[in-house]
Order: C-alpha cells, then structure tokens, then sequence
C-alpha cells in the first residue's frame, strides 16, 4: 500500500482515495488484471471496489481505488485486496495475488480536514486549537468542529489522485511550496479541476518568484483569478499589521524588505472571473475566481518572512478567517498557557446532520402495510374466534363451526394476499433529502443526494446517476450509504452476495435487489436542470448603493414554491475596530438576514423592500450575528472535561428546517465559550457546539468574505434536481422521486475589497 487516504489521513464515512503498489514479477508475460478491495456495506453484501490495468513484469505501478469507507473505520479495521487476472473478454480469471491493508492514520468522523500542499502551513495549524500536553481535555474548545491540518501532500502520481473523490474529504485545500506543473498533464489536474468546481477552495501562496503559476504549461491555468500580476520588491509589511497580527505582538515589527504580488483586474473583466478581496497600500494583495461552486483564492504577500521574524505572530484569526470565513477565537501559545491551570472545560456536541436518516426513511408505506394486518388479524381472531362462535350459538348453528371456520380462514387468506398484492410495489422510487448549489453566472449546478431507493425485484439492480453521455467532463458519483450516527453493527441479509463497482465507472452502481429499499448517496455536478433565482431583467441585478442599501429584483421558476426562505446579504469584509480591539469570535464581516415563510413561484421578491429598515414582523431584518447566534441558542449540553464531544443532546424532535441552516453556516455561527469565559457559567450547562460527519465541505462559510446576496429556500415536490435512473436492458429511465431539495443560491455582487494601510483603517 502506498497510500490510505490523501496525506496519509482517512475519515470515517468520507469518500477516501487508497493507493496501491501492484506488479508483476521479472520474467512474465504482461497480462490485464482487475484490482479489488473488498467493504462490506450496510446490508451485508460486499462491495467490490475494481480498477482494471495492465501489469508489466518486473515494475510496480500505483492503483487508486476509490470508496466511501465505513462510519465505523479505525486504525485496526482490515481491508482485502485481491488482484485476479482478466480473461480476453474481460471476465474474471485465476486470483494472482491476495493483501491485507489497514489505515495509516484515522481522523475523528466529527474533523474538518484542511489540506497543505508543502511543507508549511503559514499558521493555518494554528486552527488545530490544540491544548497543552498536560491539560486533561487534548482541545481548547473554542471552535464548533475540530480542524485537522494535513501538511505534506505531493503531487506524484503515488500521492495524488486522479479523482476528485479522492481529495473529497477536504474542504480546502492551501498550496504553499512547489509549482502545479508537477500534476502533469494526467488525471491528477483534472481530479484537483473538479474538486474545485464542486466546490472545493483552493487557496495558492505565491512564493517571492511566482511566475510559475501563470506560465502557459501551468495545467490549471483556466481556473486561476484572471488578473495581471506585478512583482513589488522591497515592500514594508508594518501597513499591513491588523491584517495579519493582533496587539499581543505589537512590540514585534514585521518585516520591512519583503517582495510581494499585486494583482490588478482589467476594466471589463468579469467578477466572477476576478474579484478583489483585500487591498493594500501597494494594491490588492488577495484576489479570488469563481469556479463552479467553489473558488481559487490567490495571496500574494510573502507569509515566509513573518514565519522567520516572529514565529506566530501571522495570526490565523487575523488573517485566515478572512478567506476561509470562520469566526472562532484563535488564542496564541501564550493565552492557552495563561489559561490552563483553570482547564478547558468542554460543551458537549450538537450532530447537525444526524437528521439525514430520519428525513429519507419510507414509513409511510410500510405503515399502511402494518395498519392492514392489524385490521384483518384483528377482524380474522373476532369472526374466526369468539365473535363468530356466539353468534352460531346465538342462532342454533353451532355444529357448523369448522364449517365456518374454514371458510373463513379461506376468505381471510384471500383478503391478507390481494391487500398484499395491492401494496406491494412493483416499480422504482425514491424518497430524497438533496442539497442543491448553484453560483448565479456559472455553468454547472451541484447536488448532493441521500435516497432511500425501492429496487423492486429479487435480482440485482442497476442505479445511476448522471445521464449517459452528458457532461461528459465530470465523474459522477453513486455510493450505497448507512446513517453515520447509527450504533450496532451491520446486519445482514440471509442471501448476501458480491457486487463490483468500477472507479472508471463510479457513477453506476449494480447492487443486490430483494424487493426492499436501500439507501445512496449521489454526488452530481452538471448543467442546469432546474431554473434558479434570476434578476429579473438585467437592470435589476442586486446591487449595493453607496448607503449600502441594496437594491434589486428576483424572481424564482423552481418546480414549487420555496418555503422557509432565508435571505442574507453580506455586505462587504470588516476593519478592526482600533478602539476596542478585536472581539471574540468576531465576524470580519457585515451581514444582514431577512427570513421570509414562502416565495412563491413566479413571484418578484423586491431586495429594497425585502431588507427595508421599515419591515415588520416576518420580514424583519436582523444583523447577522444575531440570526447566527440564534441557531445556536437551546442546544444546550453538560459541562465535561475528558475531551471535546461527550454525549449528543438528548433526542427531541429534529427541527430539518434549522439543521439544514446550520449546516449552510456552520462557520460563521456564535462560537462556543471556552476558558475564563466558560468558568465563569461554573454549574450552569454550556451552550452546546455544532458538529457534523456526513455534510463535511457542504457549509457556505466562504461565501462570507466577499459580497454577495445567499438564499437558502426549501422545496418540497414530486421530483428532485439529481438524475437518478434505473438502467435495465430494455429502458433507462428516471426513478420518480419525492422529498425534500434545500436550495442554495449565491449571487456574487460587485467587490468591495476591505483595504488596509489606509487612512480609514481601524475606523
């Protein structure tokens, strides 16, 4: 094995890419042969995940598999790989080779991974909050979520995959060291290209002698901010100081002979194709591009001389939240070392996403089927038991007992098989809970599906996502799926068999059927299947004036009205405030929210109207922190002190609607207390943190460092946005689908680049 997992990591429940290192000993002949690692999934079949090569004798060559491995996973749990040898036409032949593999490094289900292209990190570790040796609990607790810094990635083809899935368990990933010619001209910038555009954040640091990333061999070129880049020598970063640093260090200079880069964005150069985020006296220092769904961040200030004149004085919540979007305390060595002799008490942990289960559970059938029997064993044991019995007596018949008897154990046994026969389901269909993203301005709309598919037939079934021969550019992808949060083992069907899922062909899935339903996960990107919100026309684009007041139309063509509507408009990025200093758990930026009960298709939301100072009741305004903060009161849970985590609240009934909003905000929502703060509630329950496993990557908290409008709607209809479809040998068709689809629009207005080193920095 060379690698489990990108980096050497594995999360549990997360699409995972695994690397092997397969040959063919000196002297054979070359042959093809299909690469196996074997999984066990939620019904007790086994999955077979293959990839088909040609082994050359005497040479090793690296196989990636690709597979969403077990909730369950840890650092002991054994995988099988099995090499067999391929038949001419394509079967499976002799078994050449047999291995047992298990994880290198397992991460918790509940940690963020943010990945690092180089050797450093430029202070983003720094979000590991992790606590001193010594202390009892291993975290500082500020954060809602654990982040897991995976420094070192390379780009070879042992270490880099050439799949999206496999860089799927990181929500962003930072390129500090090397240049992207090193991905070649294979799989691997296309797998890096796709992960961005399904929303993935990249963030480059250009080095003092950055023309690399620009040059034409560059593979990754057509997503890299379309800006003109100028080299500024000899620059003083002292300017520069609340962007980077905080006053803990303001006896430190930063340092005054540094080389940086500009970027300069063209008249006419389309926003999405280069937005300024953040300027300096020396111009804009951090540009961006939307890509898909997700975005390219560039940053042209030299970080590597901060490293070497003050250790940590680059501050993470200084600097990095600005582009990443989070809004947690990041303390220095310093602060957690003053701090922990009190300890870190811990809030137990709210799982956000463990309504995912619940909301794609078909019980409404299987509670007709219920209700049925009931009502015929109960009529059957009355008429066939005592009920009938007296009324024989009653009327002199009762030597005629058995008689009766029998008719109607007849009667009942065709009552029980034609109620039978009448619920039982004789075609495909799927109850859903998607997710579905879409940038205003892009090409391509992301869905990220959990369904709950009848397979009606005692056989094997094909399912597919995607249709054949569109979008031909992007991998989709089909996984069967088990809620994370469930406890017990996995239990099996008496009849469990094998099935193969191809990674050429992860799309499609060919799965043991016996006329019950089984659970997925689809992952789509593609071209735009349902119509979103649009202005409506083009001198009704949302806009900001120079009250910043935002002004505008919408107008929505979704198959049915949007309901519980969240409407947030993210004004621009923040200054400190020099007075006051930085706050904890400041958000670098200002937000307004407007919460709306139903837009109804076709109907024109005015944006002045809508975020009026004036609107009342419903349609009321708030700051965002206020809404944020409010999504986070009444989960409460218990002080503790072994560790972040502990016991989830206690069941109530999920409210889908708030999960869904917390799980789109998660980075920006009110922080937990921790030390001083949360000693000072000593006997009083903490307010909980938010946590998650299955939605990792699929929370907007990057979309709040620059302006745009977001809407977050709820759809809920006889139809969903993802093309799932079954595929047998006479049709192919589209499985009829009812559920719930959480729209999430972005649209992306004028930049207002925050600006330091100026005169109105710190007002």
């Amino acid at each position: 094995m060379e690698t489990f997992g990108v980096g050497g990591v594995a999360r549990p429940g997360s699409w995972t890419g695994i690397c092997l290192r397969v040959g063919l000993a000196a002297g054979l002949q070359p042959r093809a042969a299909a690469v196996q690692l074997l999984i066990r999934d939620e019904d007790g079949d086994t999955m077979y995940a293959e990839r088909r090569v040609t082994l050359s004798p005497g040479r090793e060559q690296p196989v990636w598999l690709y597979v969403r491995v077990p909730a369950n996973l840890s650092s002991t749990t054994v995988f099988t790989v099995v090499v067999h040898e391929l038949t001419e036409a394509g079967g499976i032949a002799r078994r050449l080779g047999v291995s047992r593999i298990t994880p290198s490094r397992v991460a918790r289900p509940e940690d963020q991974l943010i990945g690092v292209i180089g050797r450093r990190a430029y202070g983003v570790e720094q979000y590991e909050l992790r606590a001193p040796p010594r202390s009892a609990s291993s975290h500082i607790g500020s954060a809602h979520e654990r982040i897991e810094v995976v420094a070192g990635l390379p780009t070879t083809p042992q270490s880099f995959p050439d799949r999206w899935m496999g860089l799927a368990q990181y929500s962003s990933i930072l390129w500090t060291d090397g240049l992207p010619s090193t991905l070649g001209v294979e799989g691997r910038a296309q797998a890096l290209r796709e992960w961005v555009y399904r929303g993935g954040h990249l963030i480059i640091v250009l080095p003092p002698v950055g023309g690399g990333w620009f040059a034409a061999d560059n593979p990754i070129v057509d997503i890299l901010p379309d800006a003109r880049v100028r080299r500024v020598e000899g620059a003083d970063l002292e300017p520069y100081r609340e962007l980077l640093t905080d006053v803990e260090f303001v006896e430190q200079r930063l340092p005054g002979d540094v080389t940086l880069h500009t970027f300069t964005v063209e008249s006419g150069t389309p926003a999405a194709e280069a937005t300024q985020v953040i300027n300096g006296p020396d111009g804009c220092v951090v540009v961006r591009r939307l890509v898909g769904t997700g975005m390219v961040t560039i940053v042209g200030i030299d970080l590597d001389s901060i490293r070497y004149a003050g250790g940590q004085m680059l501050r993470a919540d200084a600097f990095w939240h600005r582009i990443f979007g989070n809004r947690f305390d990041v303390p220095s060595v310093s602060r957690v070392r003053e701090q922990e002799q009190s300890g870190f008490p811990q809030a137990n942990q709210y799982p956000v996403d463990s309504g995912i289960a619940s909301a794609i559970t078909r019980s409404g059938v299987a509670g007709v089927g219920i209700l049925l029997a009931v009502i015929v064993f109960v009529a059957y044991w009355l008429i066939a038991g005592p009920g009938g019995y007296a009324l024989l007596r009653m009327r002199g018949l009762a030597r005629h007992a058995w008689t009766i008897f029998v008719l109607t154990v007849a009667v009942f046994t065709l009552v029980a098989w034609i109620g039978a026969r009448s619920l039982r389901q004789t075609d495909f269909s799927m109850e859903h809970l998607t997710l579905l993203d879409h940038v205003y301005g892009q090409p391509v709309q992301r869905t990220t599906t959990w369904a709950s598919v009848f397979l009606p037939e005692y056989s094997d079934e094909t399912v597919r996502v995607g249709e054949a021969g569109l979008d031909p550019r992007w991998i989709q992808a089909a996984t069967t799926w088990s809620d994370p949060y469930a406890s017990g083992g996995t239990l099996s069907f008496p009849d469990a068999r094998g099935y193969r899922v191809e990674s050429d062909a992860p799309f499609e899935l060919r799965v043991p059927s016996r006329a019950t339903a089984k659970q997925f996960r689809f992952d789509w990107l593609g071209g735009p299947r349902w119509s979103m919100p649009r202005p409506v026309d083009e001198a009704q684009a949302p806009s900001l004036d120079s009250r910043r007041q935002i002004t505008g139309a919408l107008i929505h063509d979704l198959p049915a009205d949007m309901t519980d509507v969240l409407i947030i408009l993210v004004e621009e990025q923040t200054l400190p405030n020099q007075a006051l200093g930085r706050q904890p758990g400041e958000l670098w930026a200002r937000v307004r929210v407007v919460q709306r009960r139903t837009w109804q298709r076709g109907e024109v939301l005015d944006l002045a109207s809508t975020f009026s100072a004036q609107a009342e009741g419903p349609l009321a305004q708030r700051a965002g922190t206020d809404y944020f903060k409010s999504l986070t009161e009444g989960l409460v849970g218990t002080g503790s002190f072994p560790g972040l985590g502990g016991a989830p609240p206690a069941q109530r009934a999920r409210d889908i609607t708030r999960d869904m909003a917390r799980i789109a905000l998660l980075p920006v929502l009110e922080p937990p207390a921790w030390g001083r703060v949360a000693l000072q509630s000593a006997g009083q329950p903490l307010r909980a943190g938010v946590n998650r496993r299955e939605t990792h990557g699929l929370d907007l908290g990057k979309w709040f460092t620059q302006p745009c409008l977001i809407i977050v709607g709820h759809v809920n209809t006889d139809a969903c946005p993802t093309p799932v479809l079954s595929v047998r040998a006479d049709r192919e068709q589209e499985i009829p689908a009812n559920g719930r689809t959480v729209v999430r629009w972005i649209y992306p207005m004028t930049p207002r680049p925050v600006r330091f080193g100026t005169a109105a920095a710190g007002n």
